[in-house]
């Protein structure tokens, strides 16, 4: 059995990771990769940073975006997986600015509440 422990030293500004028994030779898909087939490969962060710098100078929309992008490049590992990671970009910077709404009417009259009460 593999397992990894990471352990973080409080006032230390490093972690110490542990590996425990051999890495397995077959990992199982977990999550949507259960449906693709495809094995995972994560989006290299120069793409996402491009990514993020084009959907933030365009008005585009992401199918064009994510269009461009595949066009634009003829290695895999040059432009965004799929048109749902250039749509998910194009969600978290229109939100970027906004306040995160809270789970139920409660904790948002708690919030206003406290804002009142707050001398700031």
């Amino acid at each position: 059995m593999y397992q990894r422990r990471i352990t973080l030293i409080t006032d230390y500004p490093r972690y110490i990771v542990e590996n425990l028994g051999s890495f397995p030779k077959h990992v199982q898909p977990h999550g949507n990769a259960c449906s693709s087939g495809a094995e995972y490969v994560r989006t290299r962060s120069e793409v996402t940073a491009d990514l993020i710098d084009t959907c933030i100078g365009s008005k585009a929309k992401p199918c064009k975006i994510y269009q461009e992008k595949q066009l634009s490049s003829n290695d895999d590992q040059q432009h965004p997986r799929n048109r749902k990671q250039v749509e998910n970009v194009v969600a978290s910077i229109i939100t970027a600015g906004q306040p995160r709404s809270s789970a139920n009417l409660a904790d948002e009259v708690q919030t206003l509440l406290s804002s009142l009460s707050d001398p700031a």
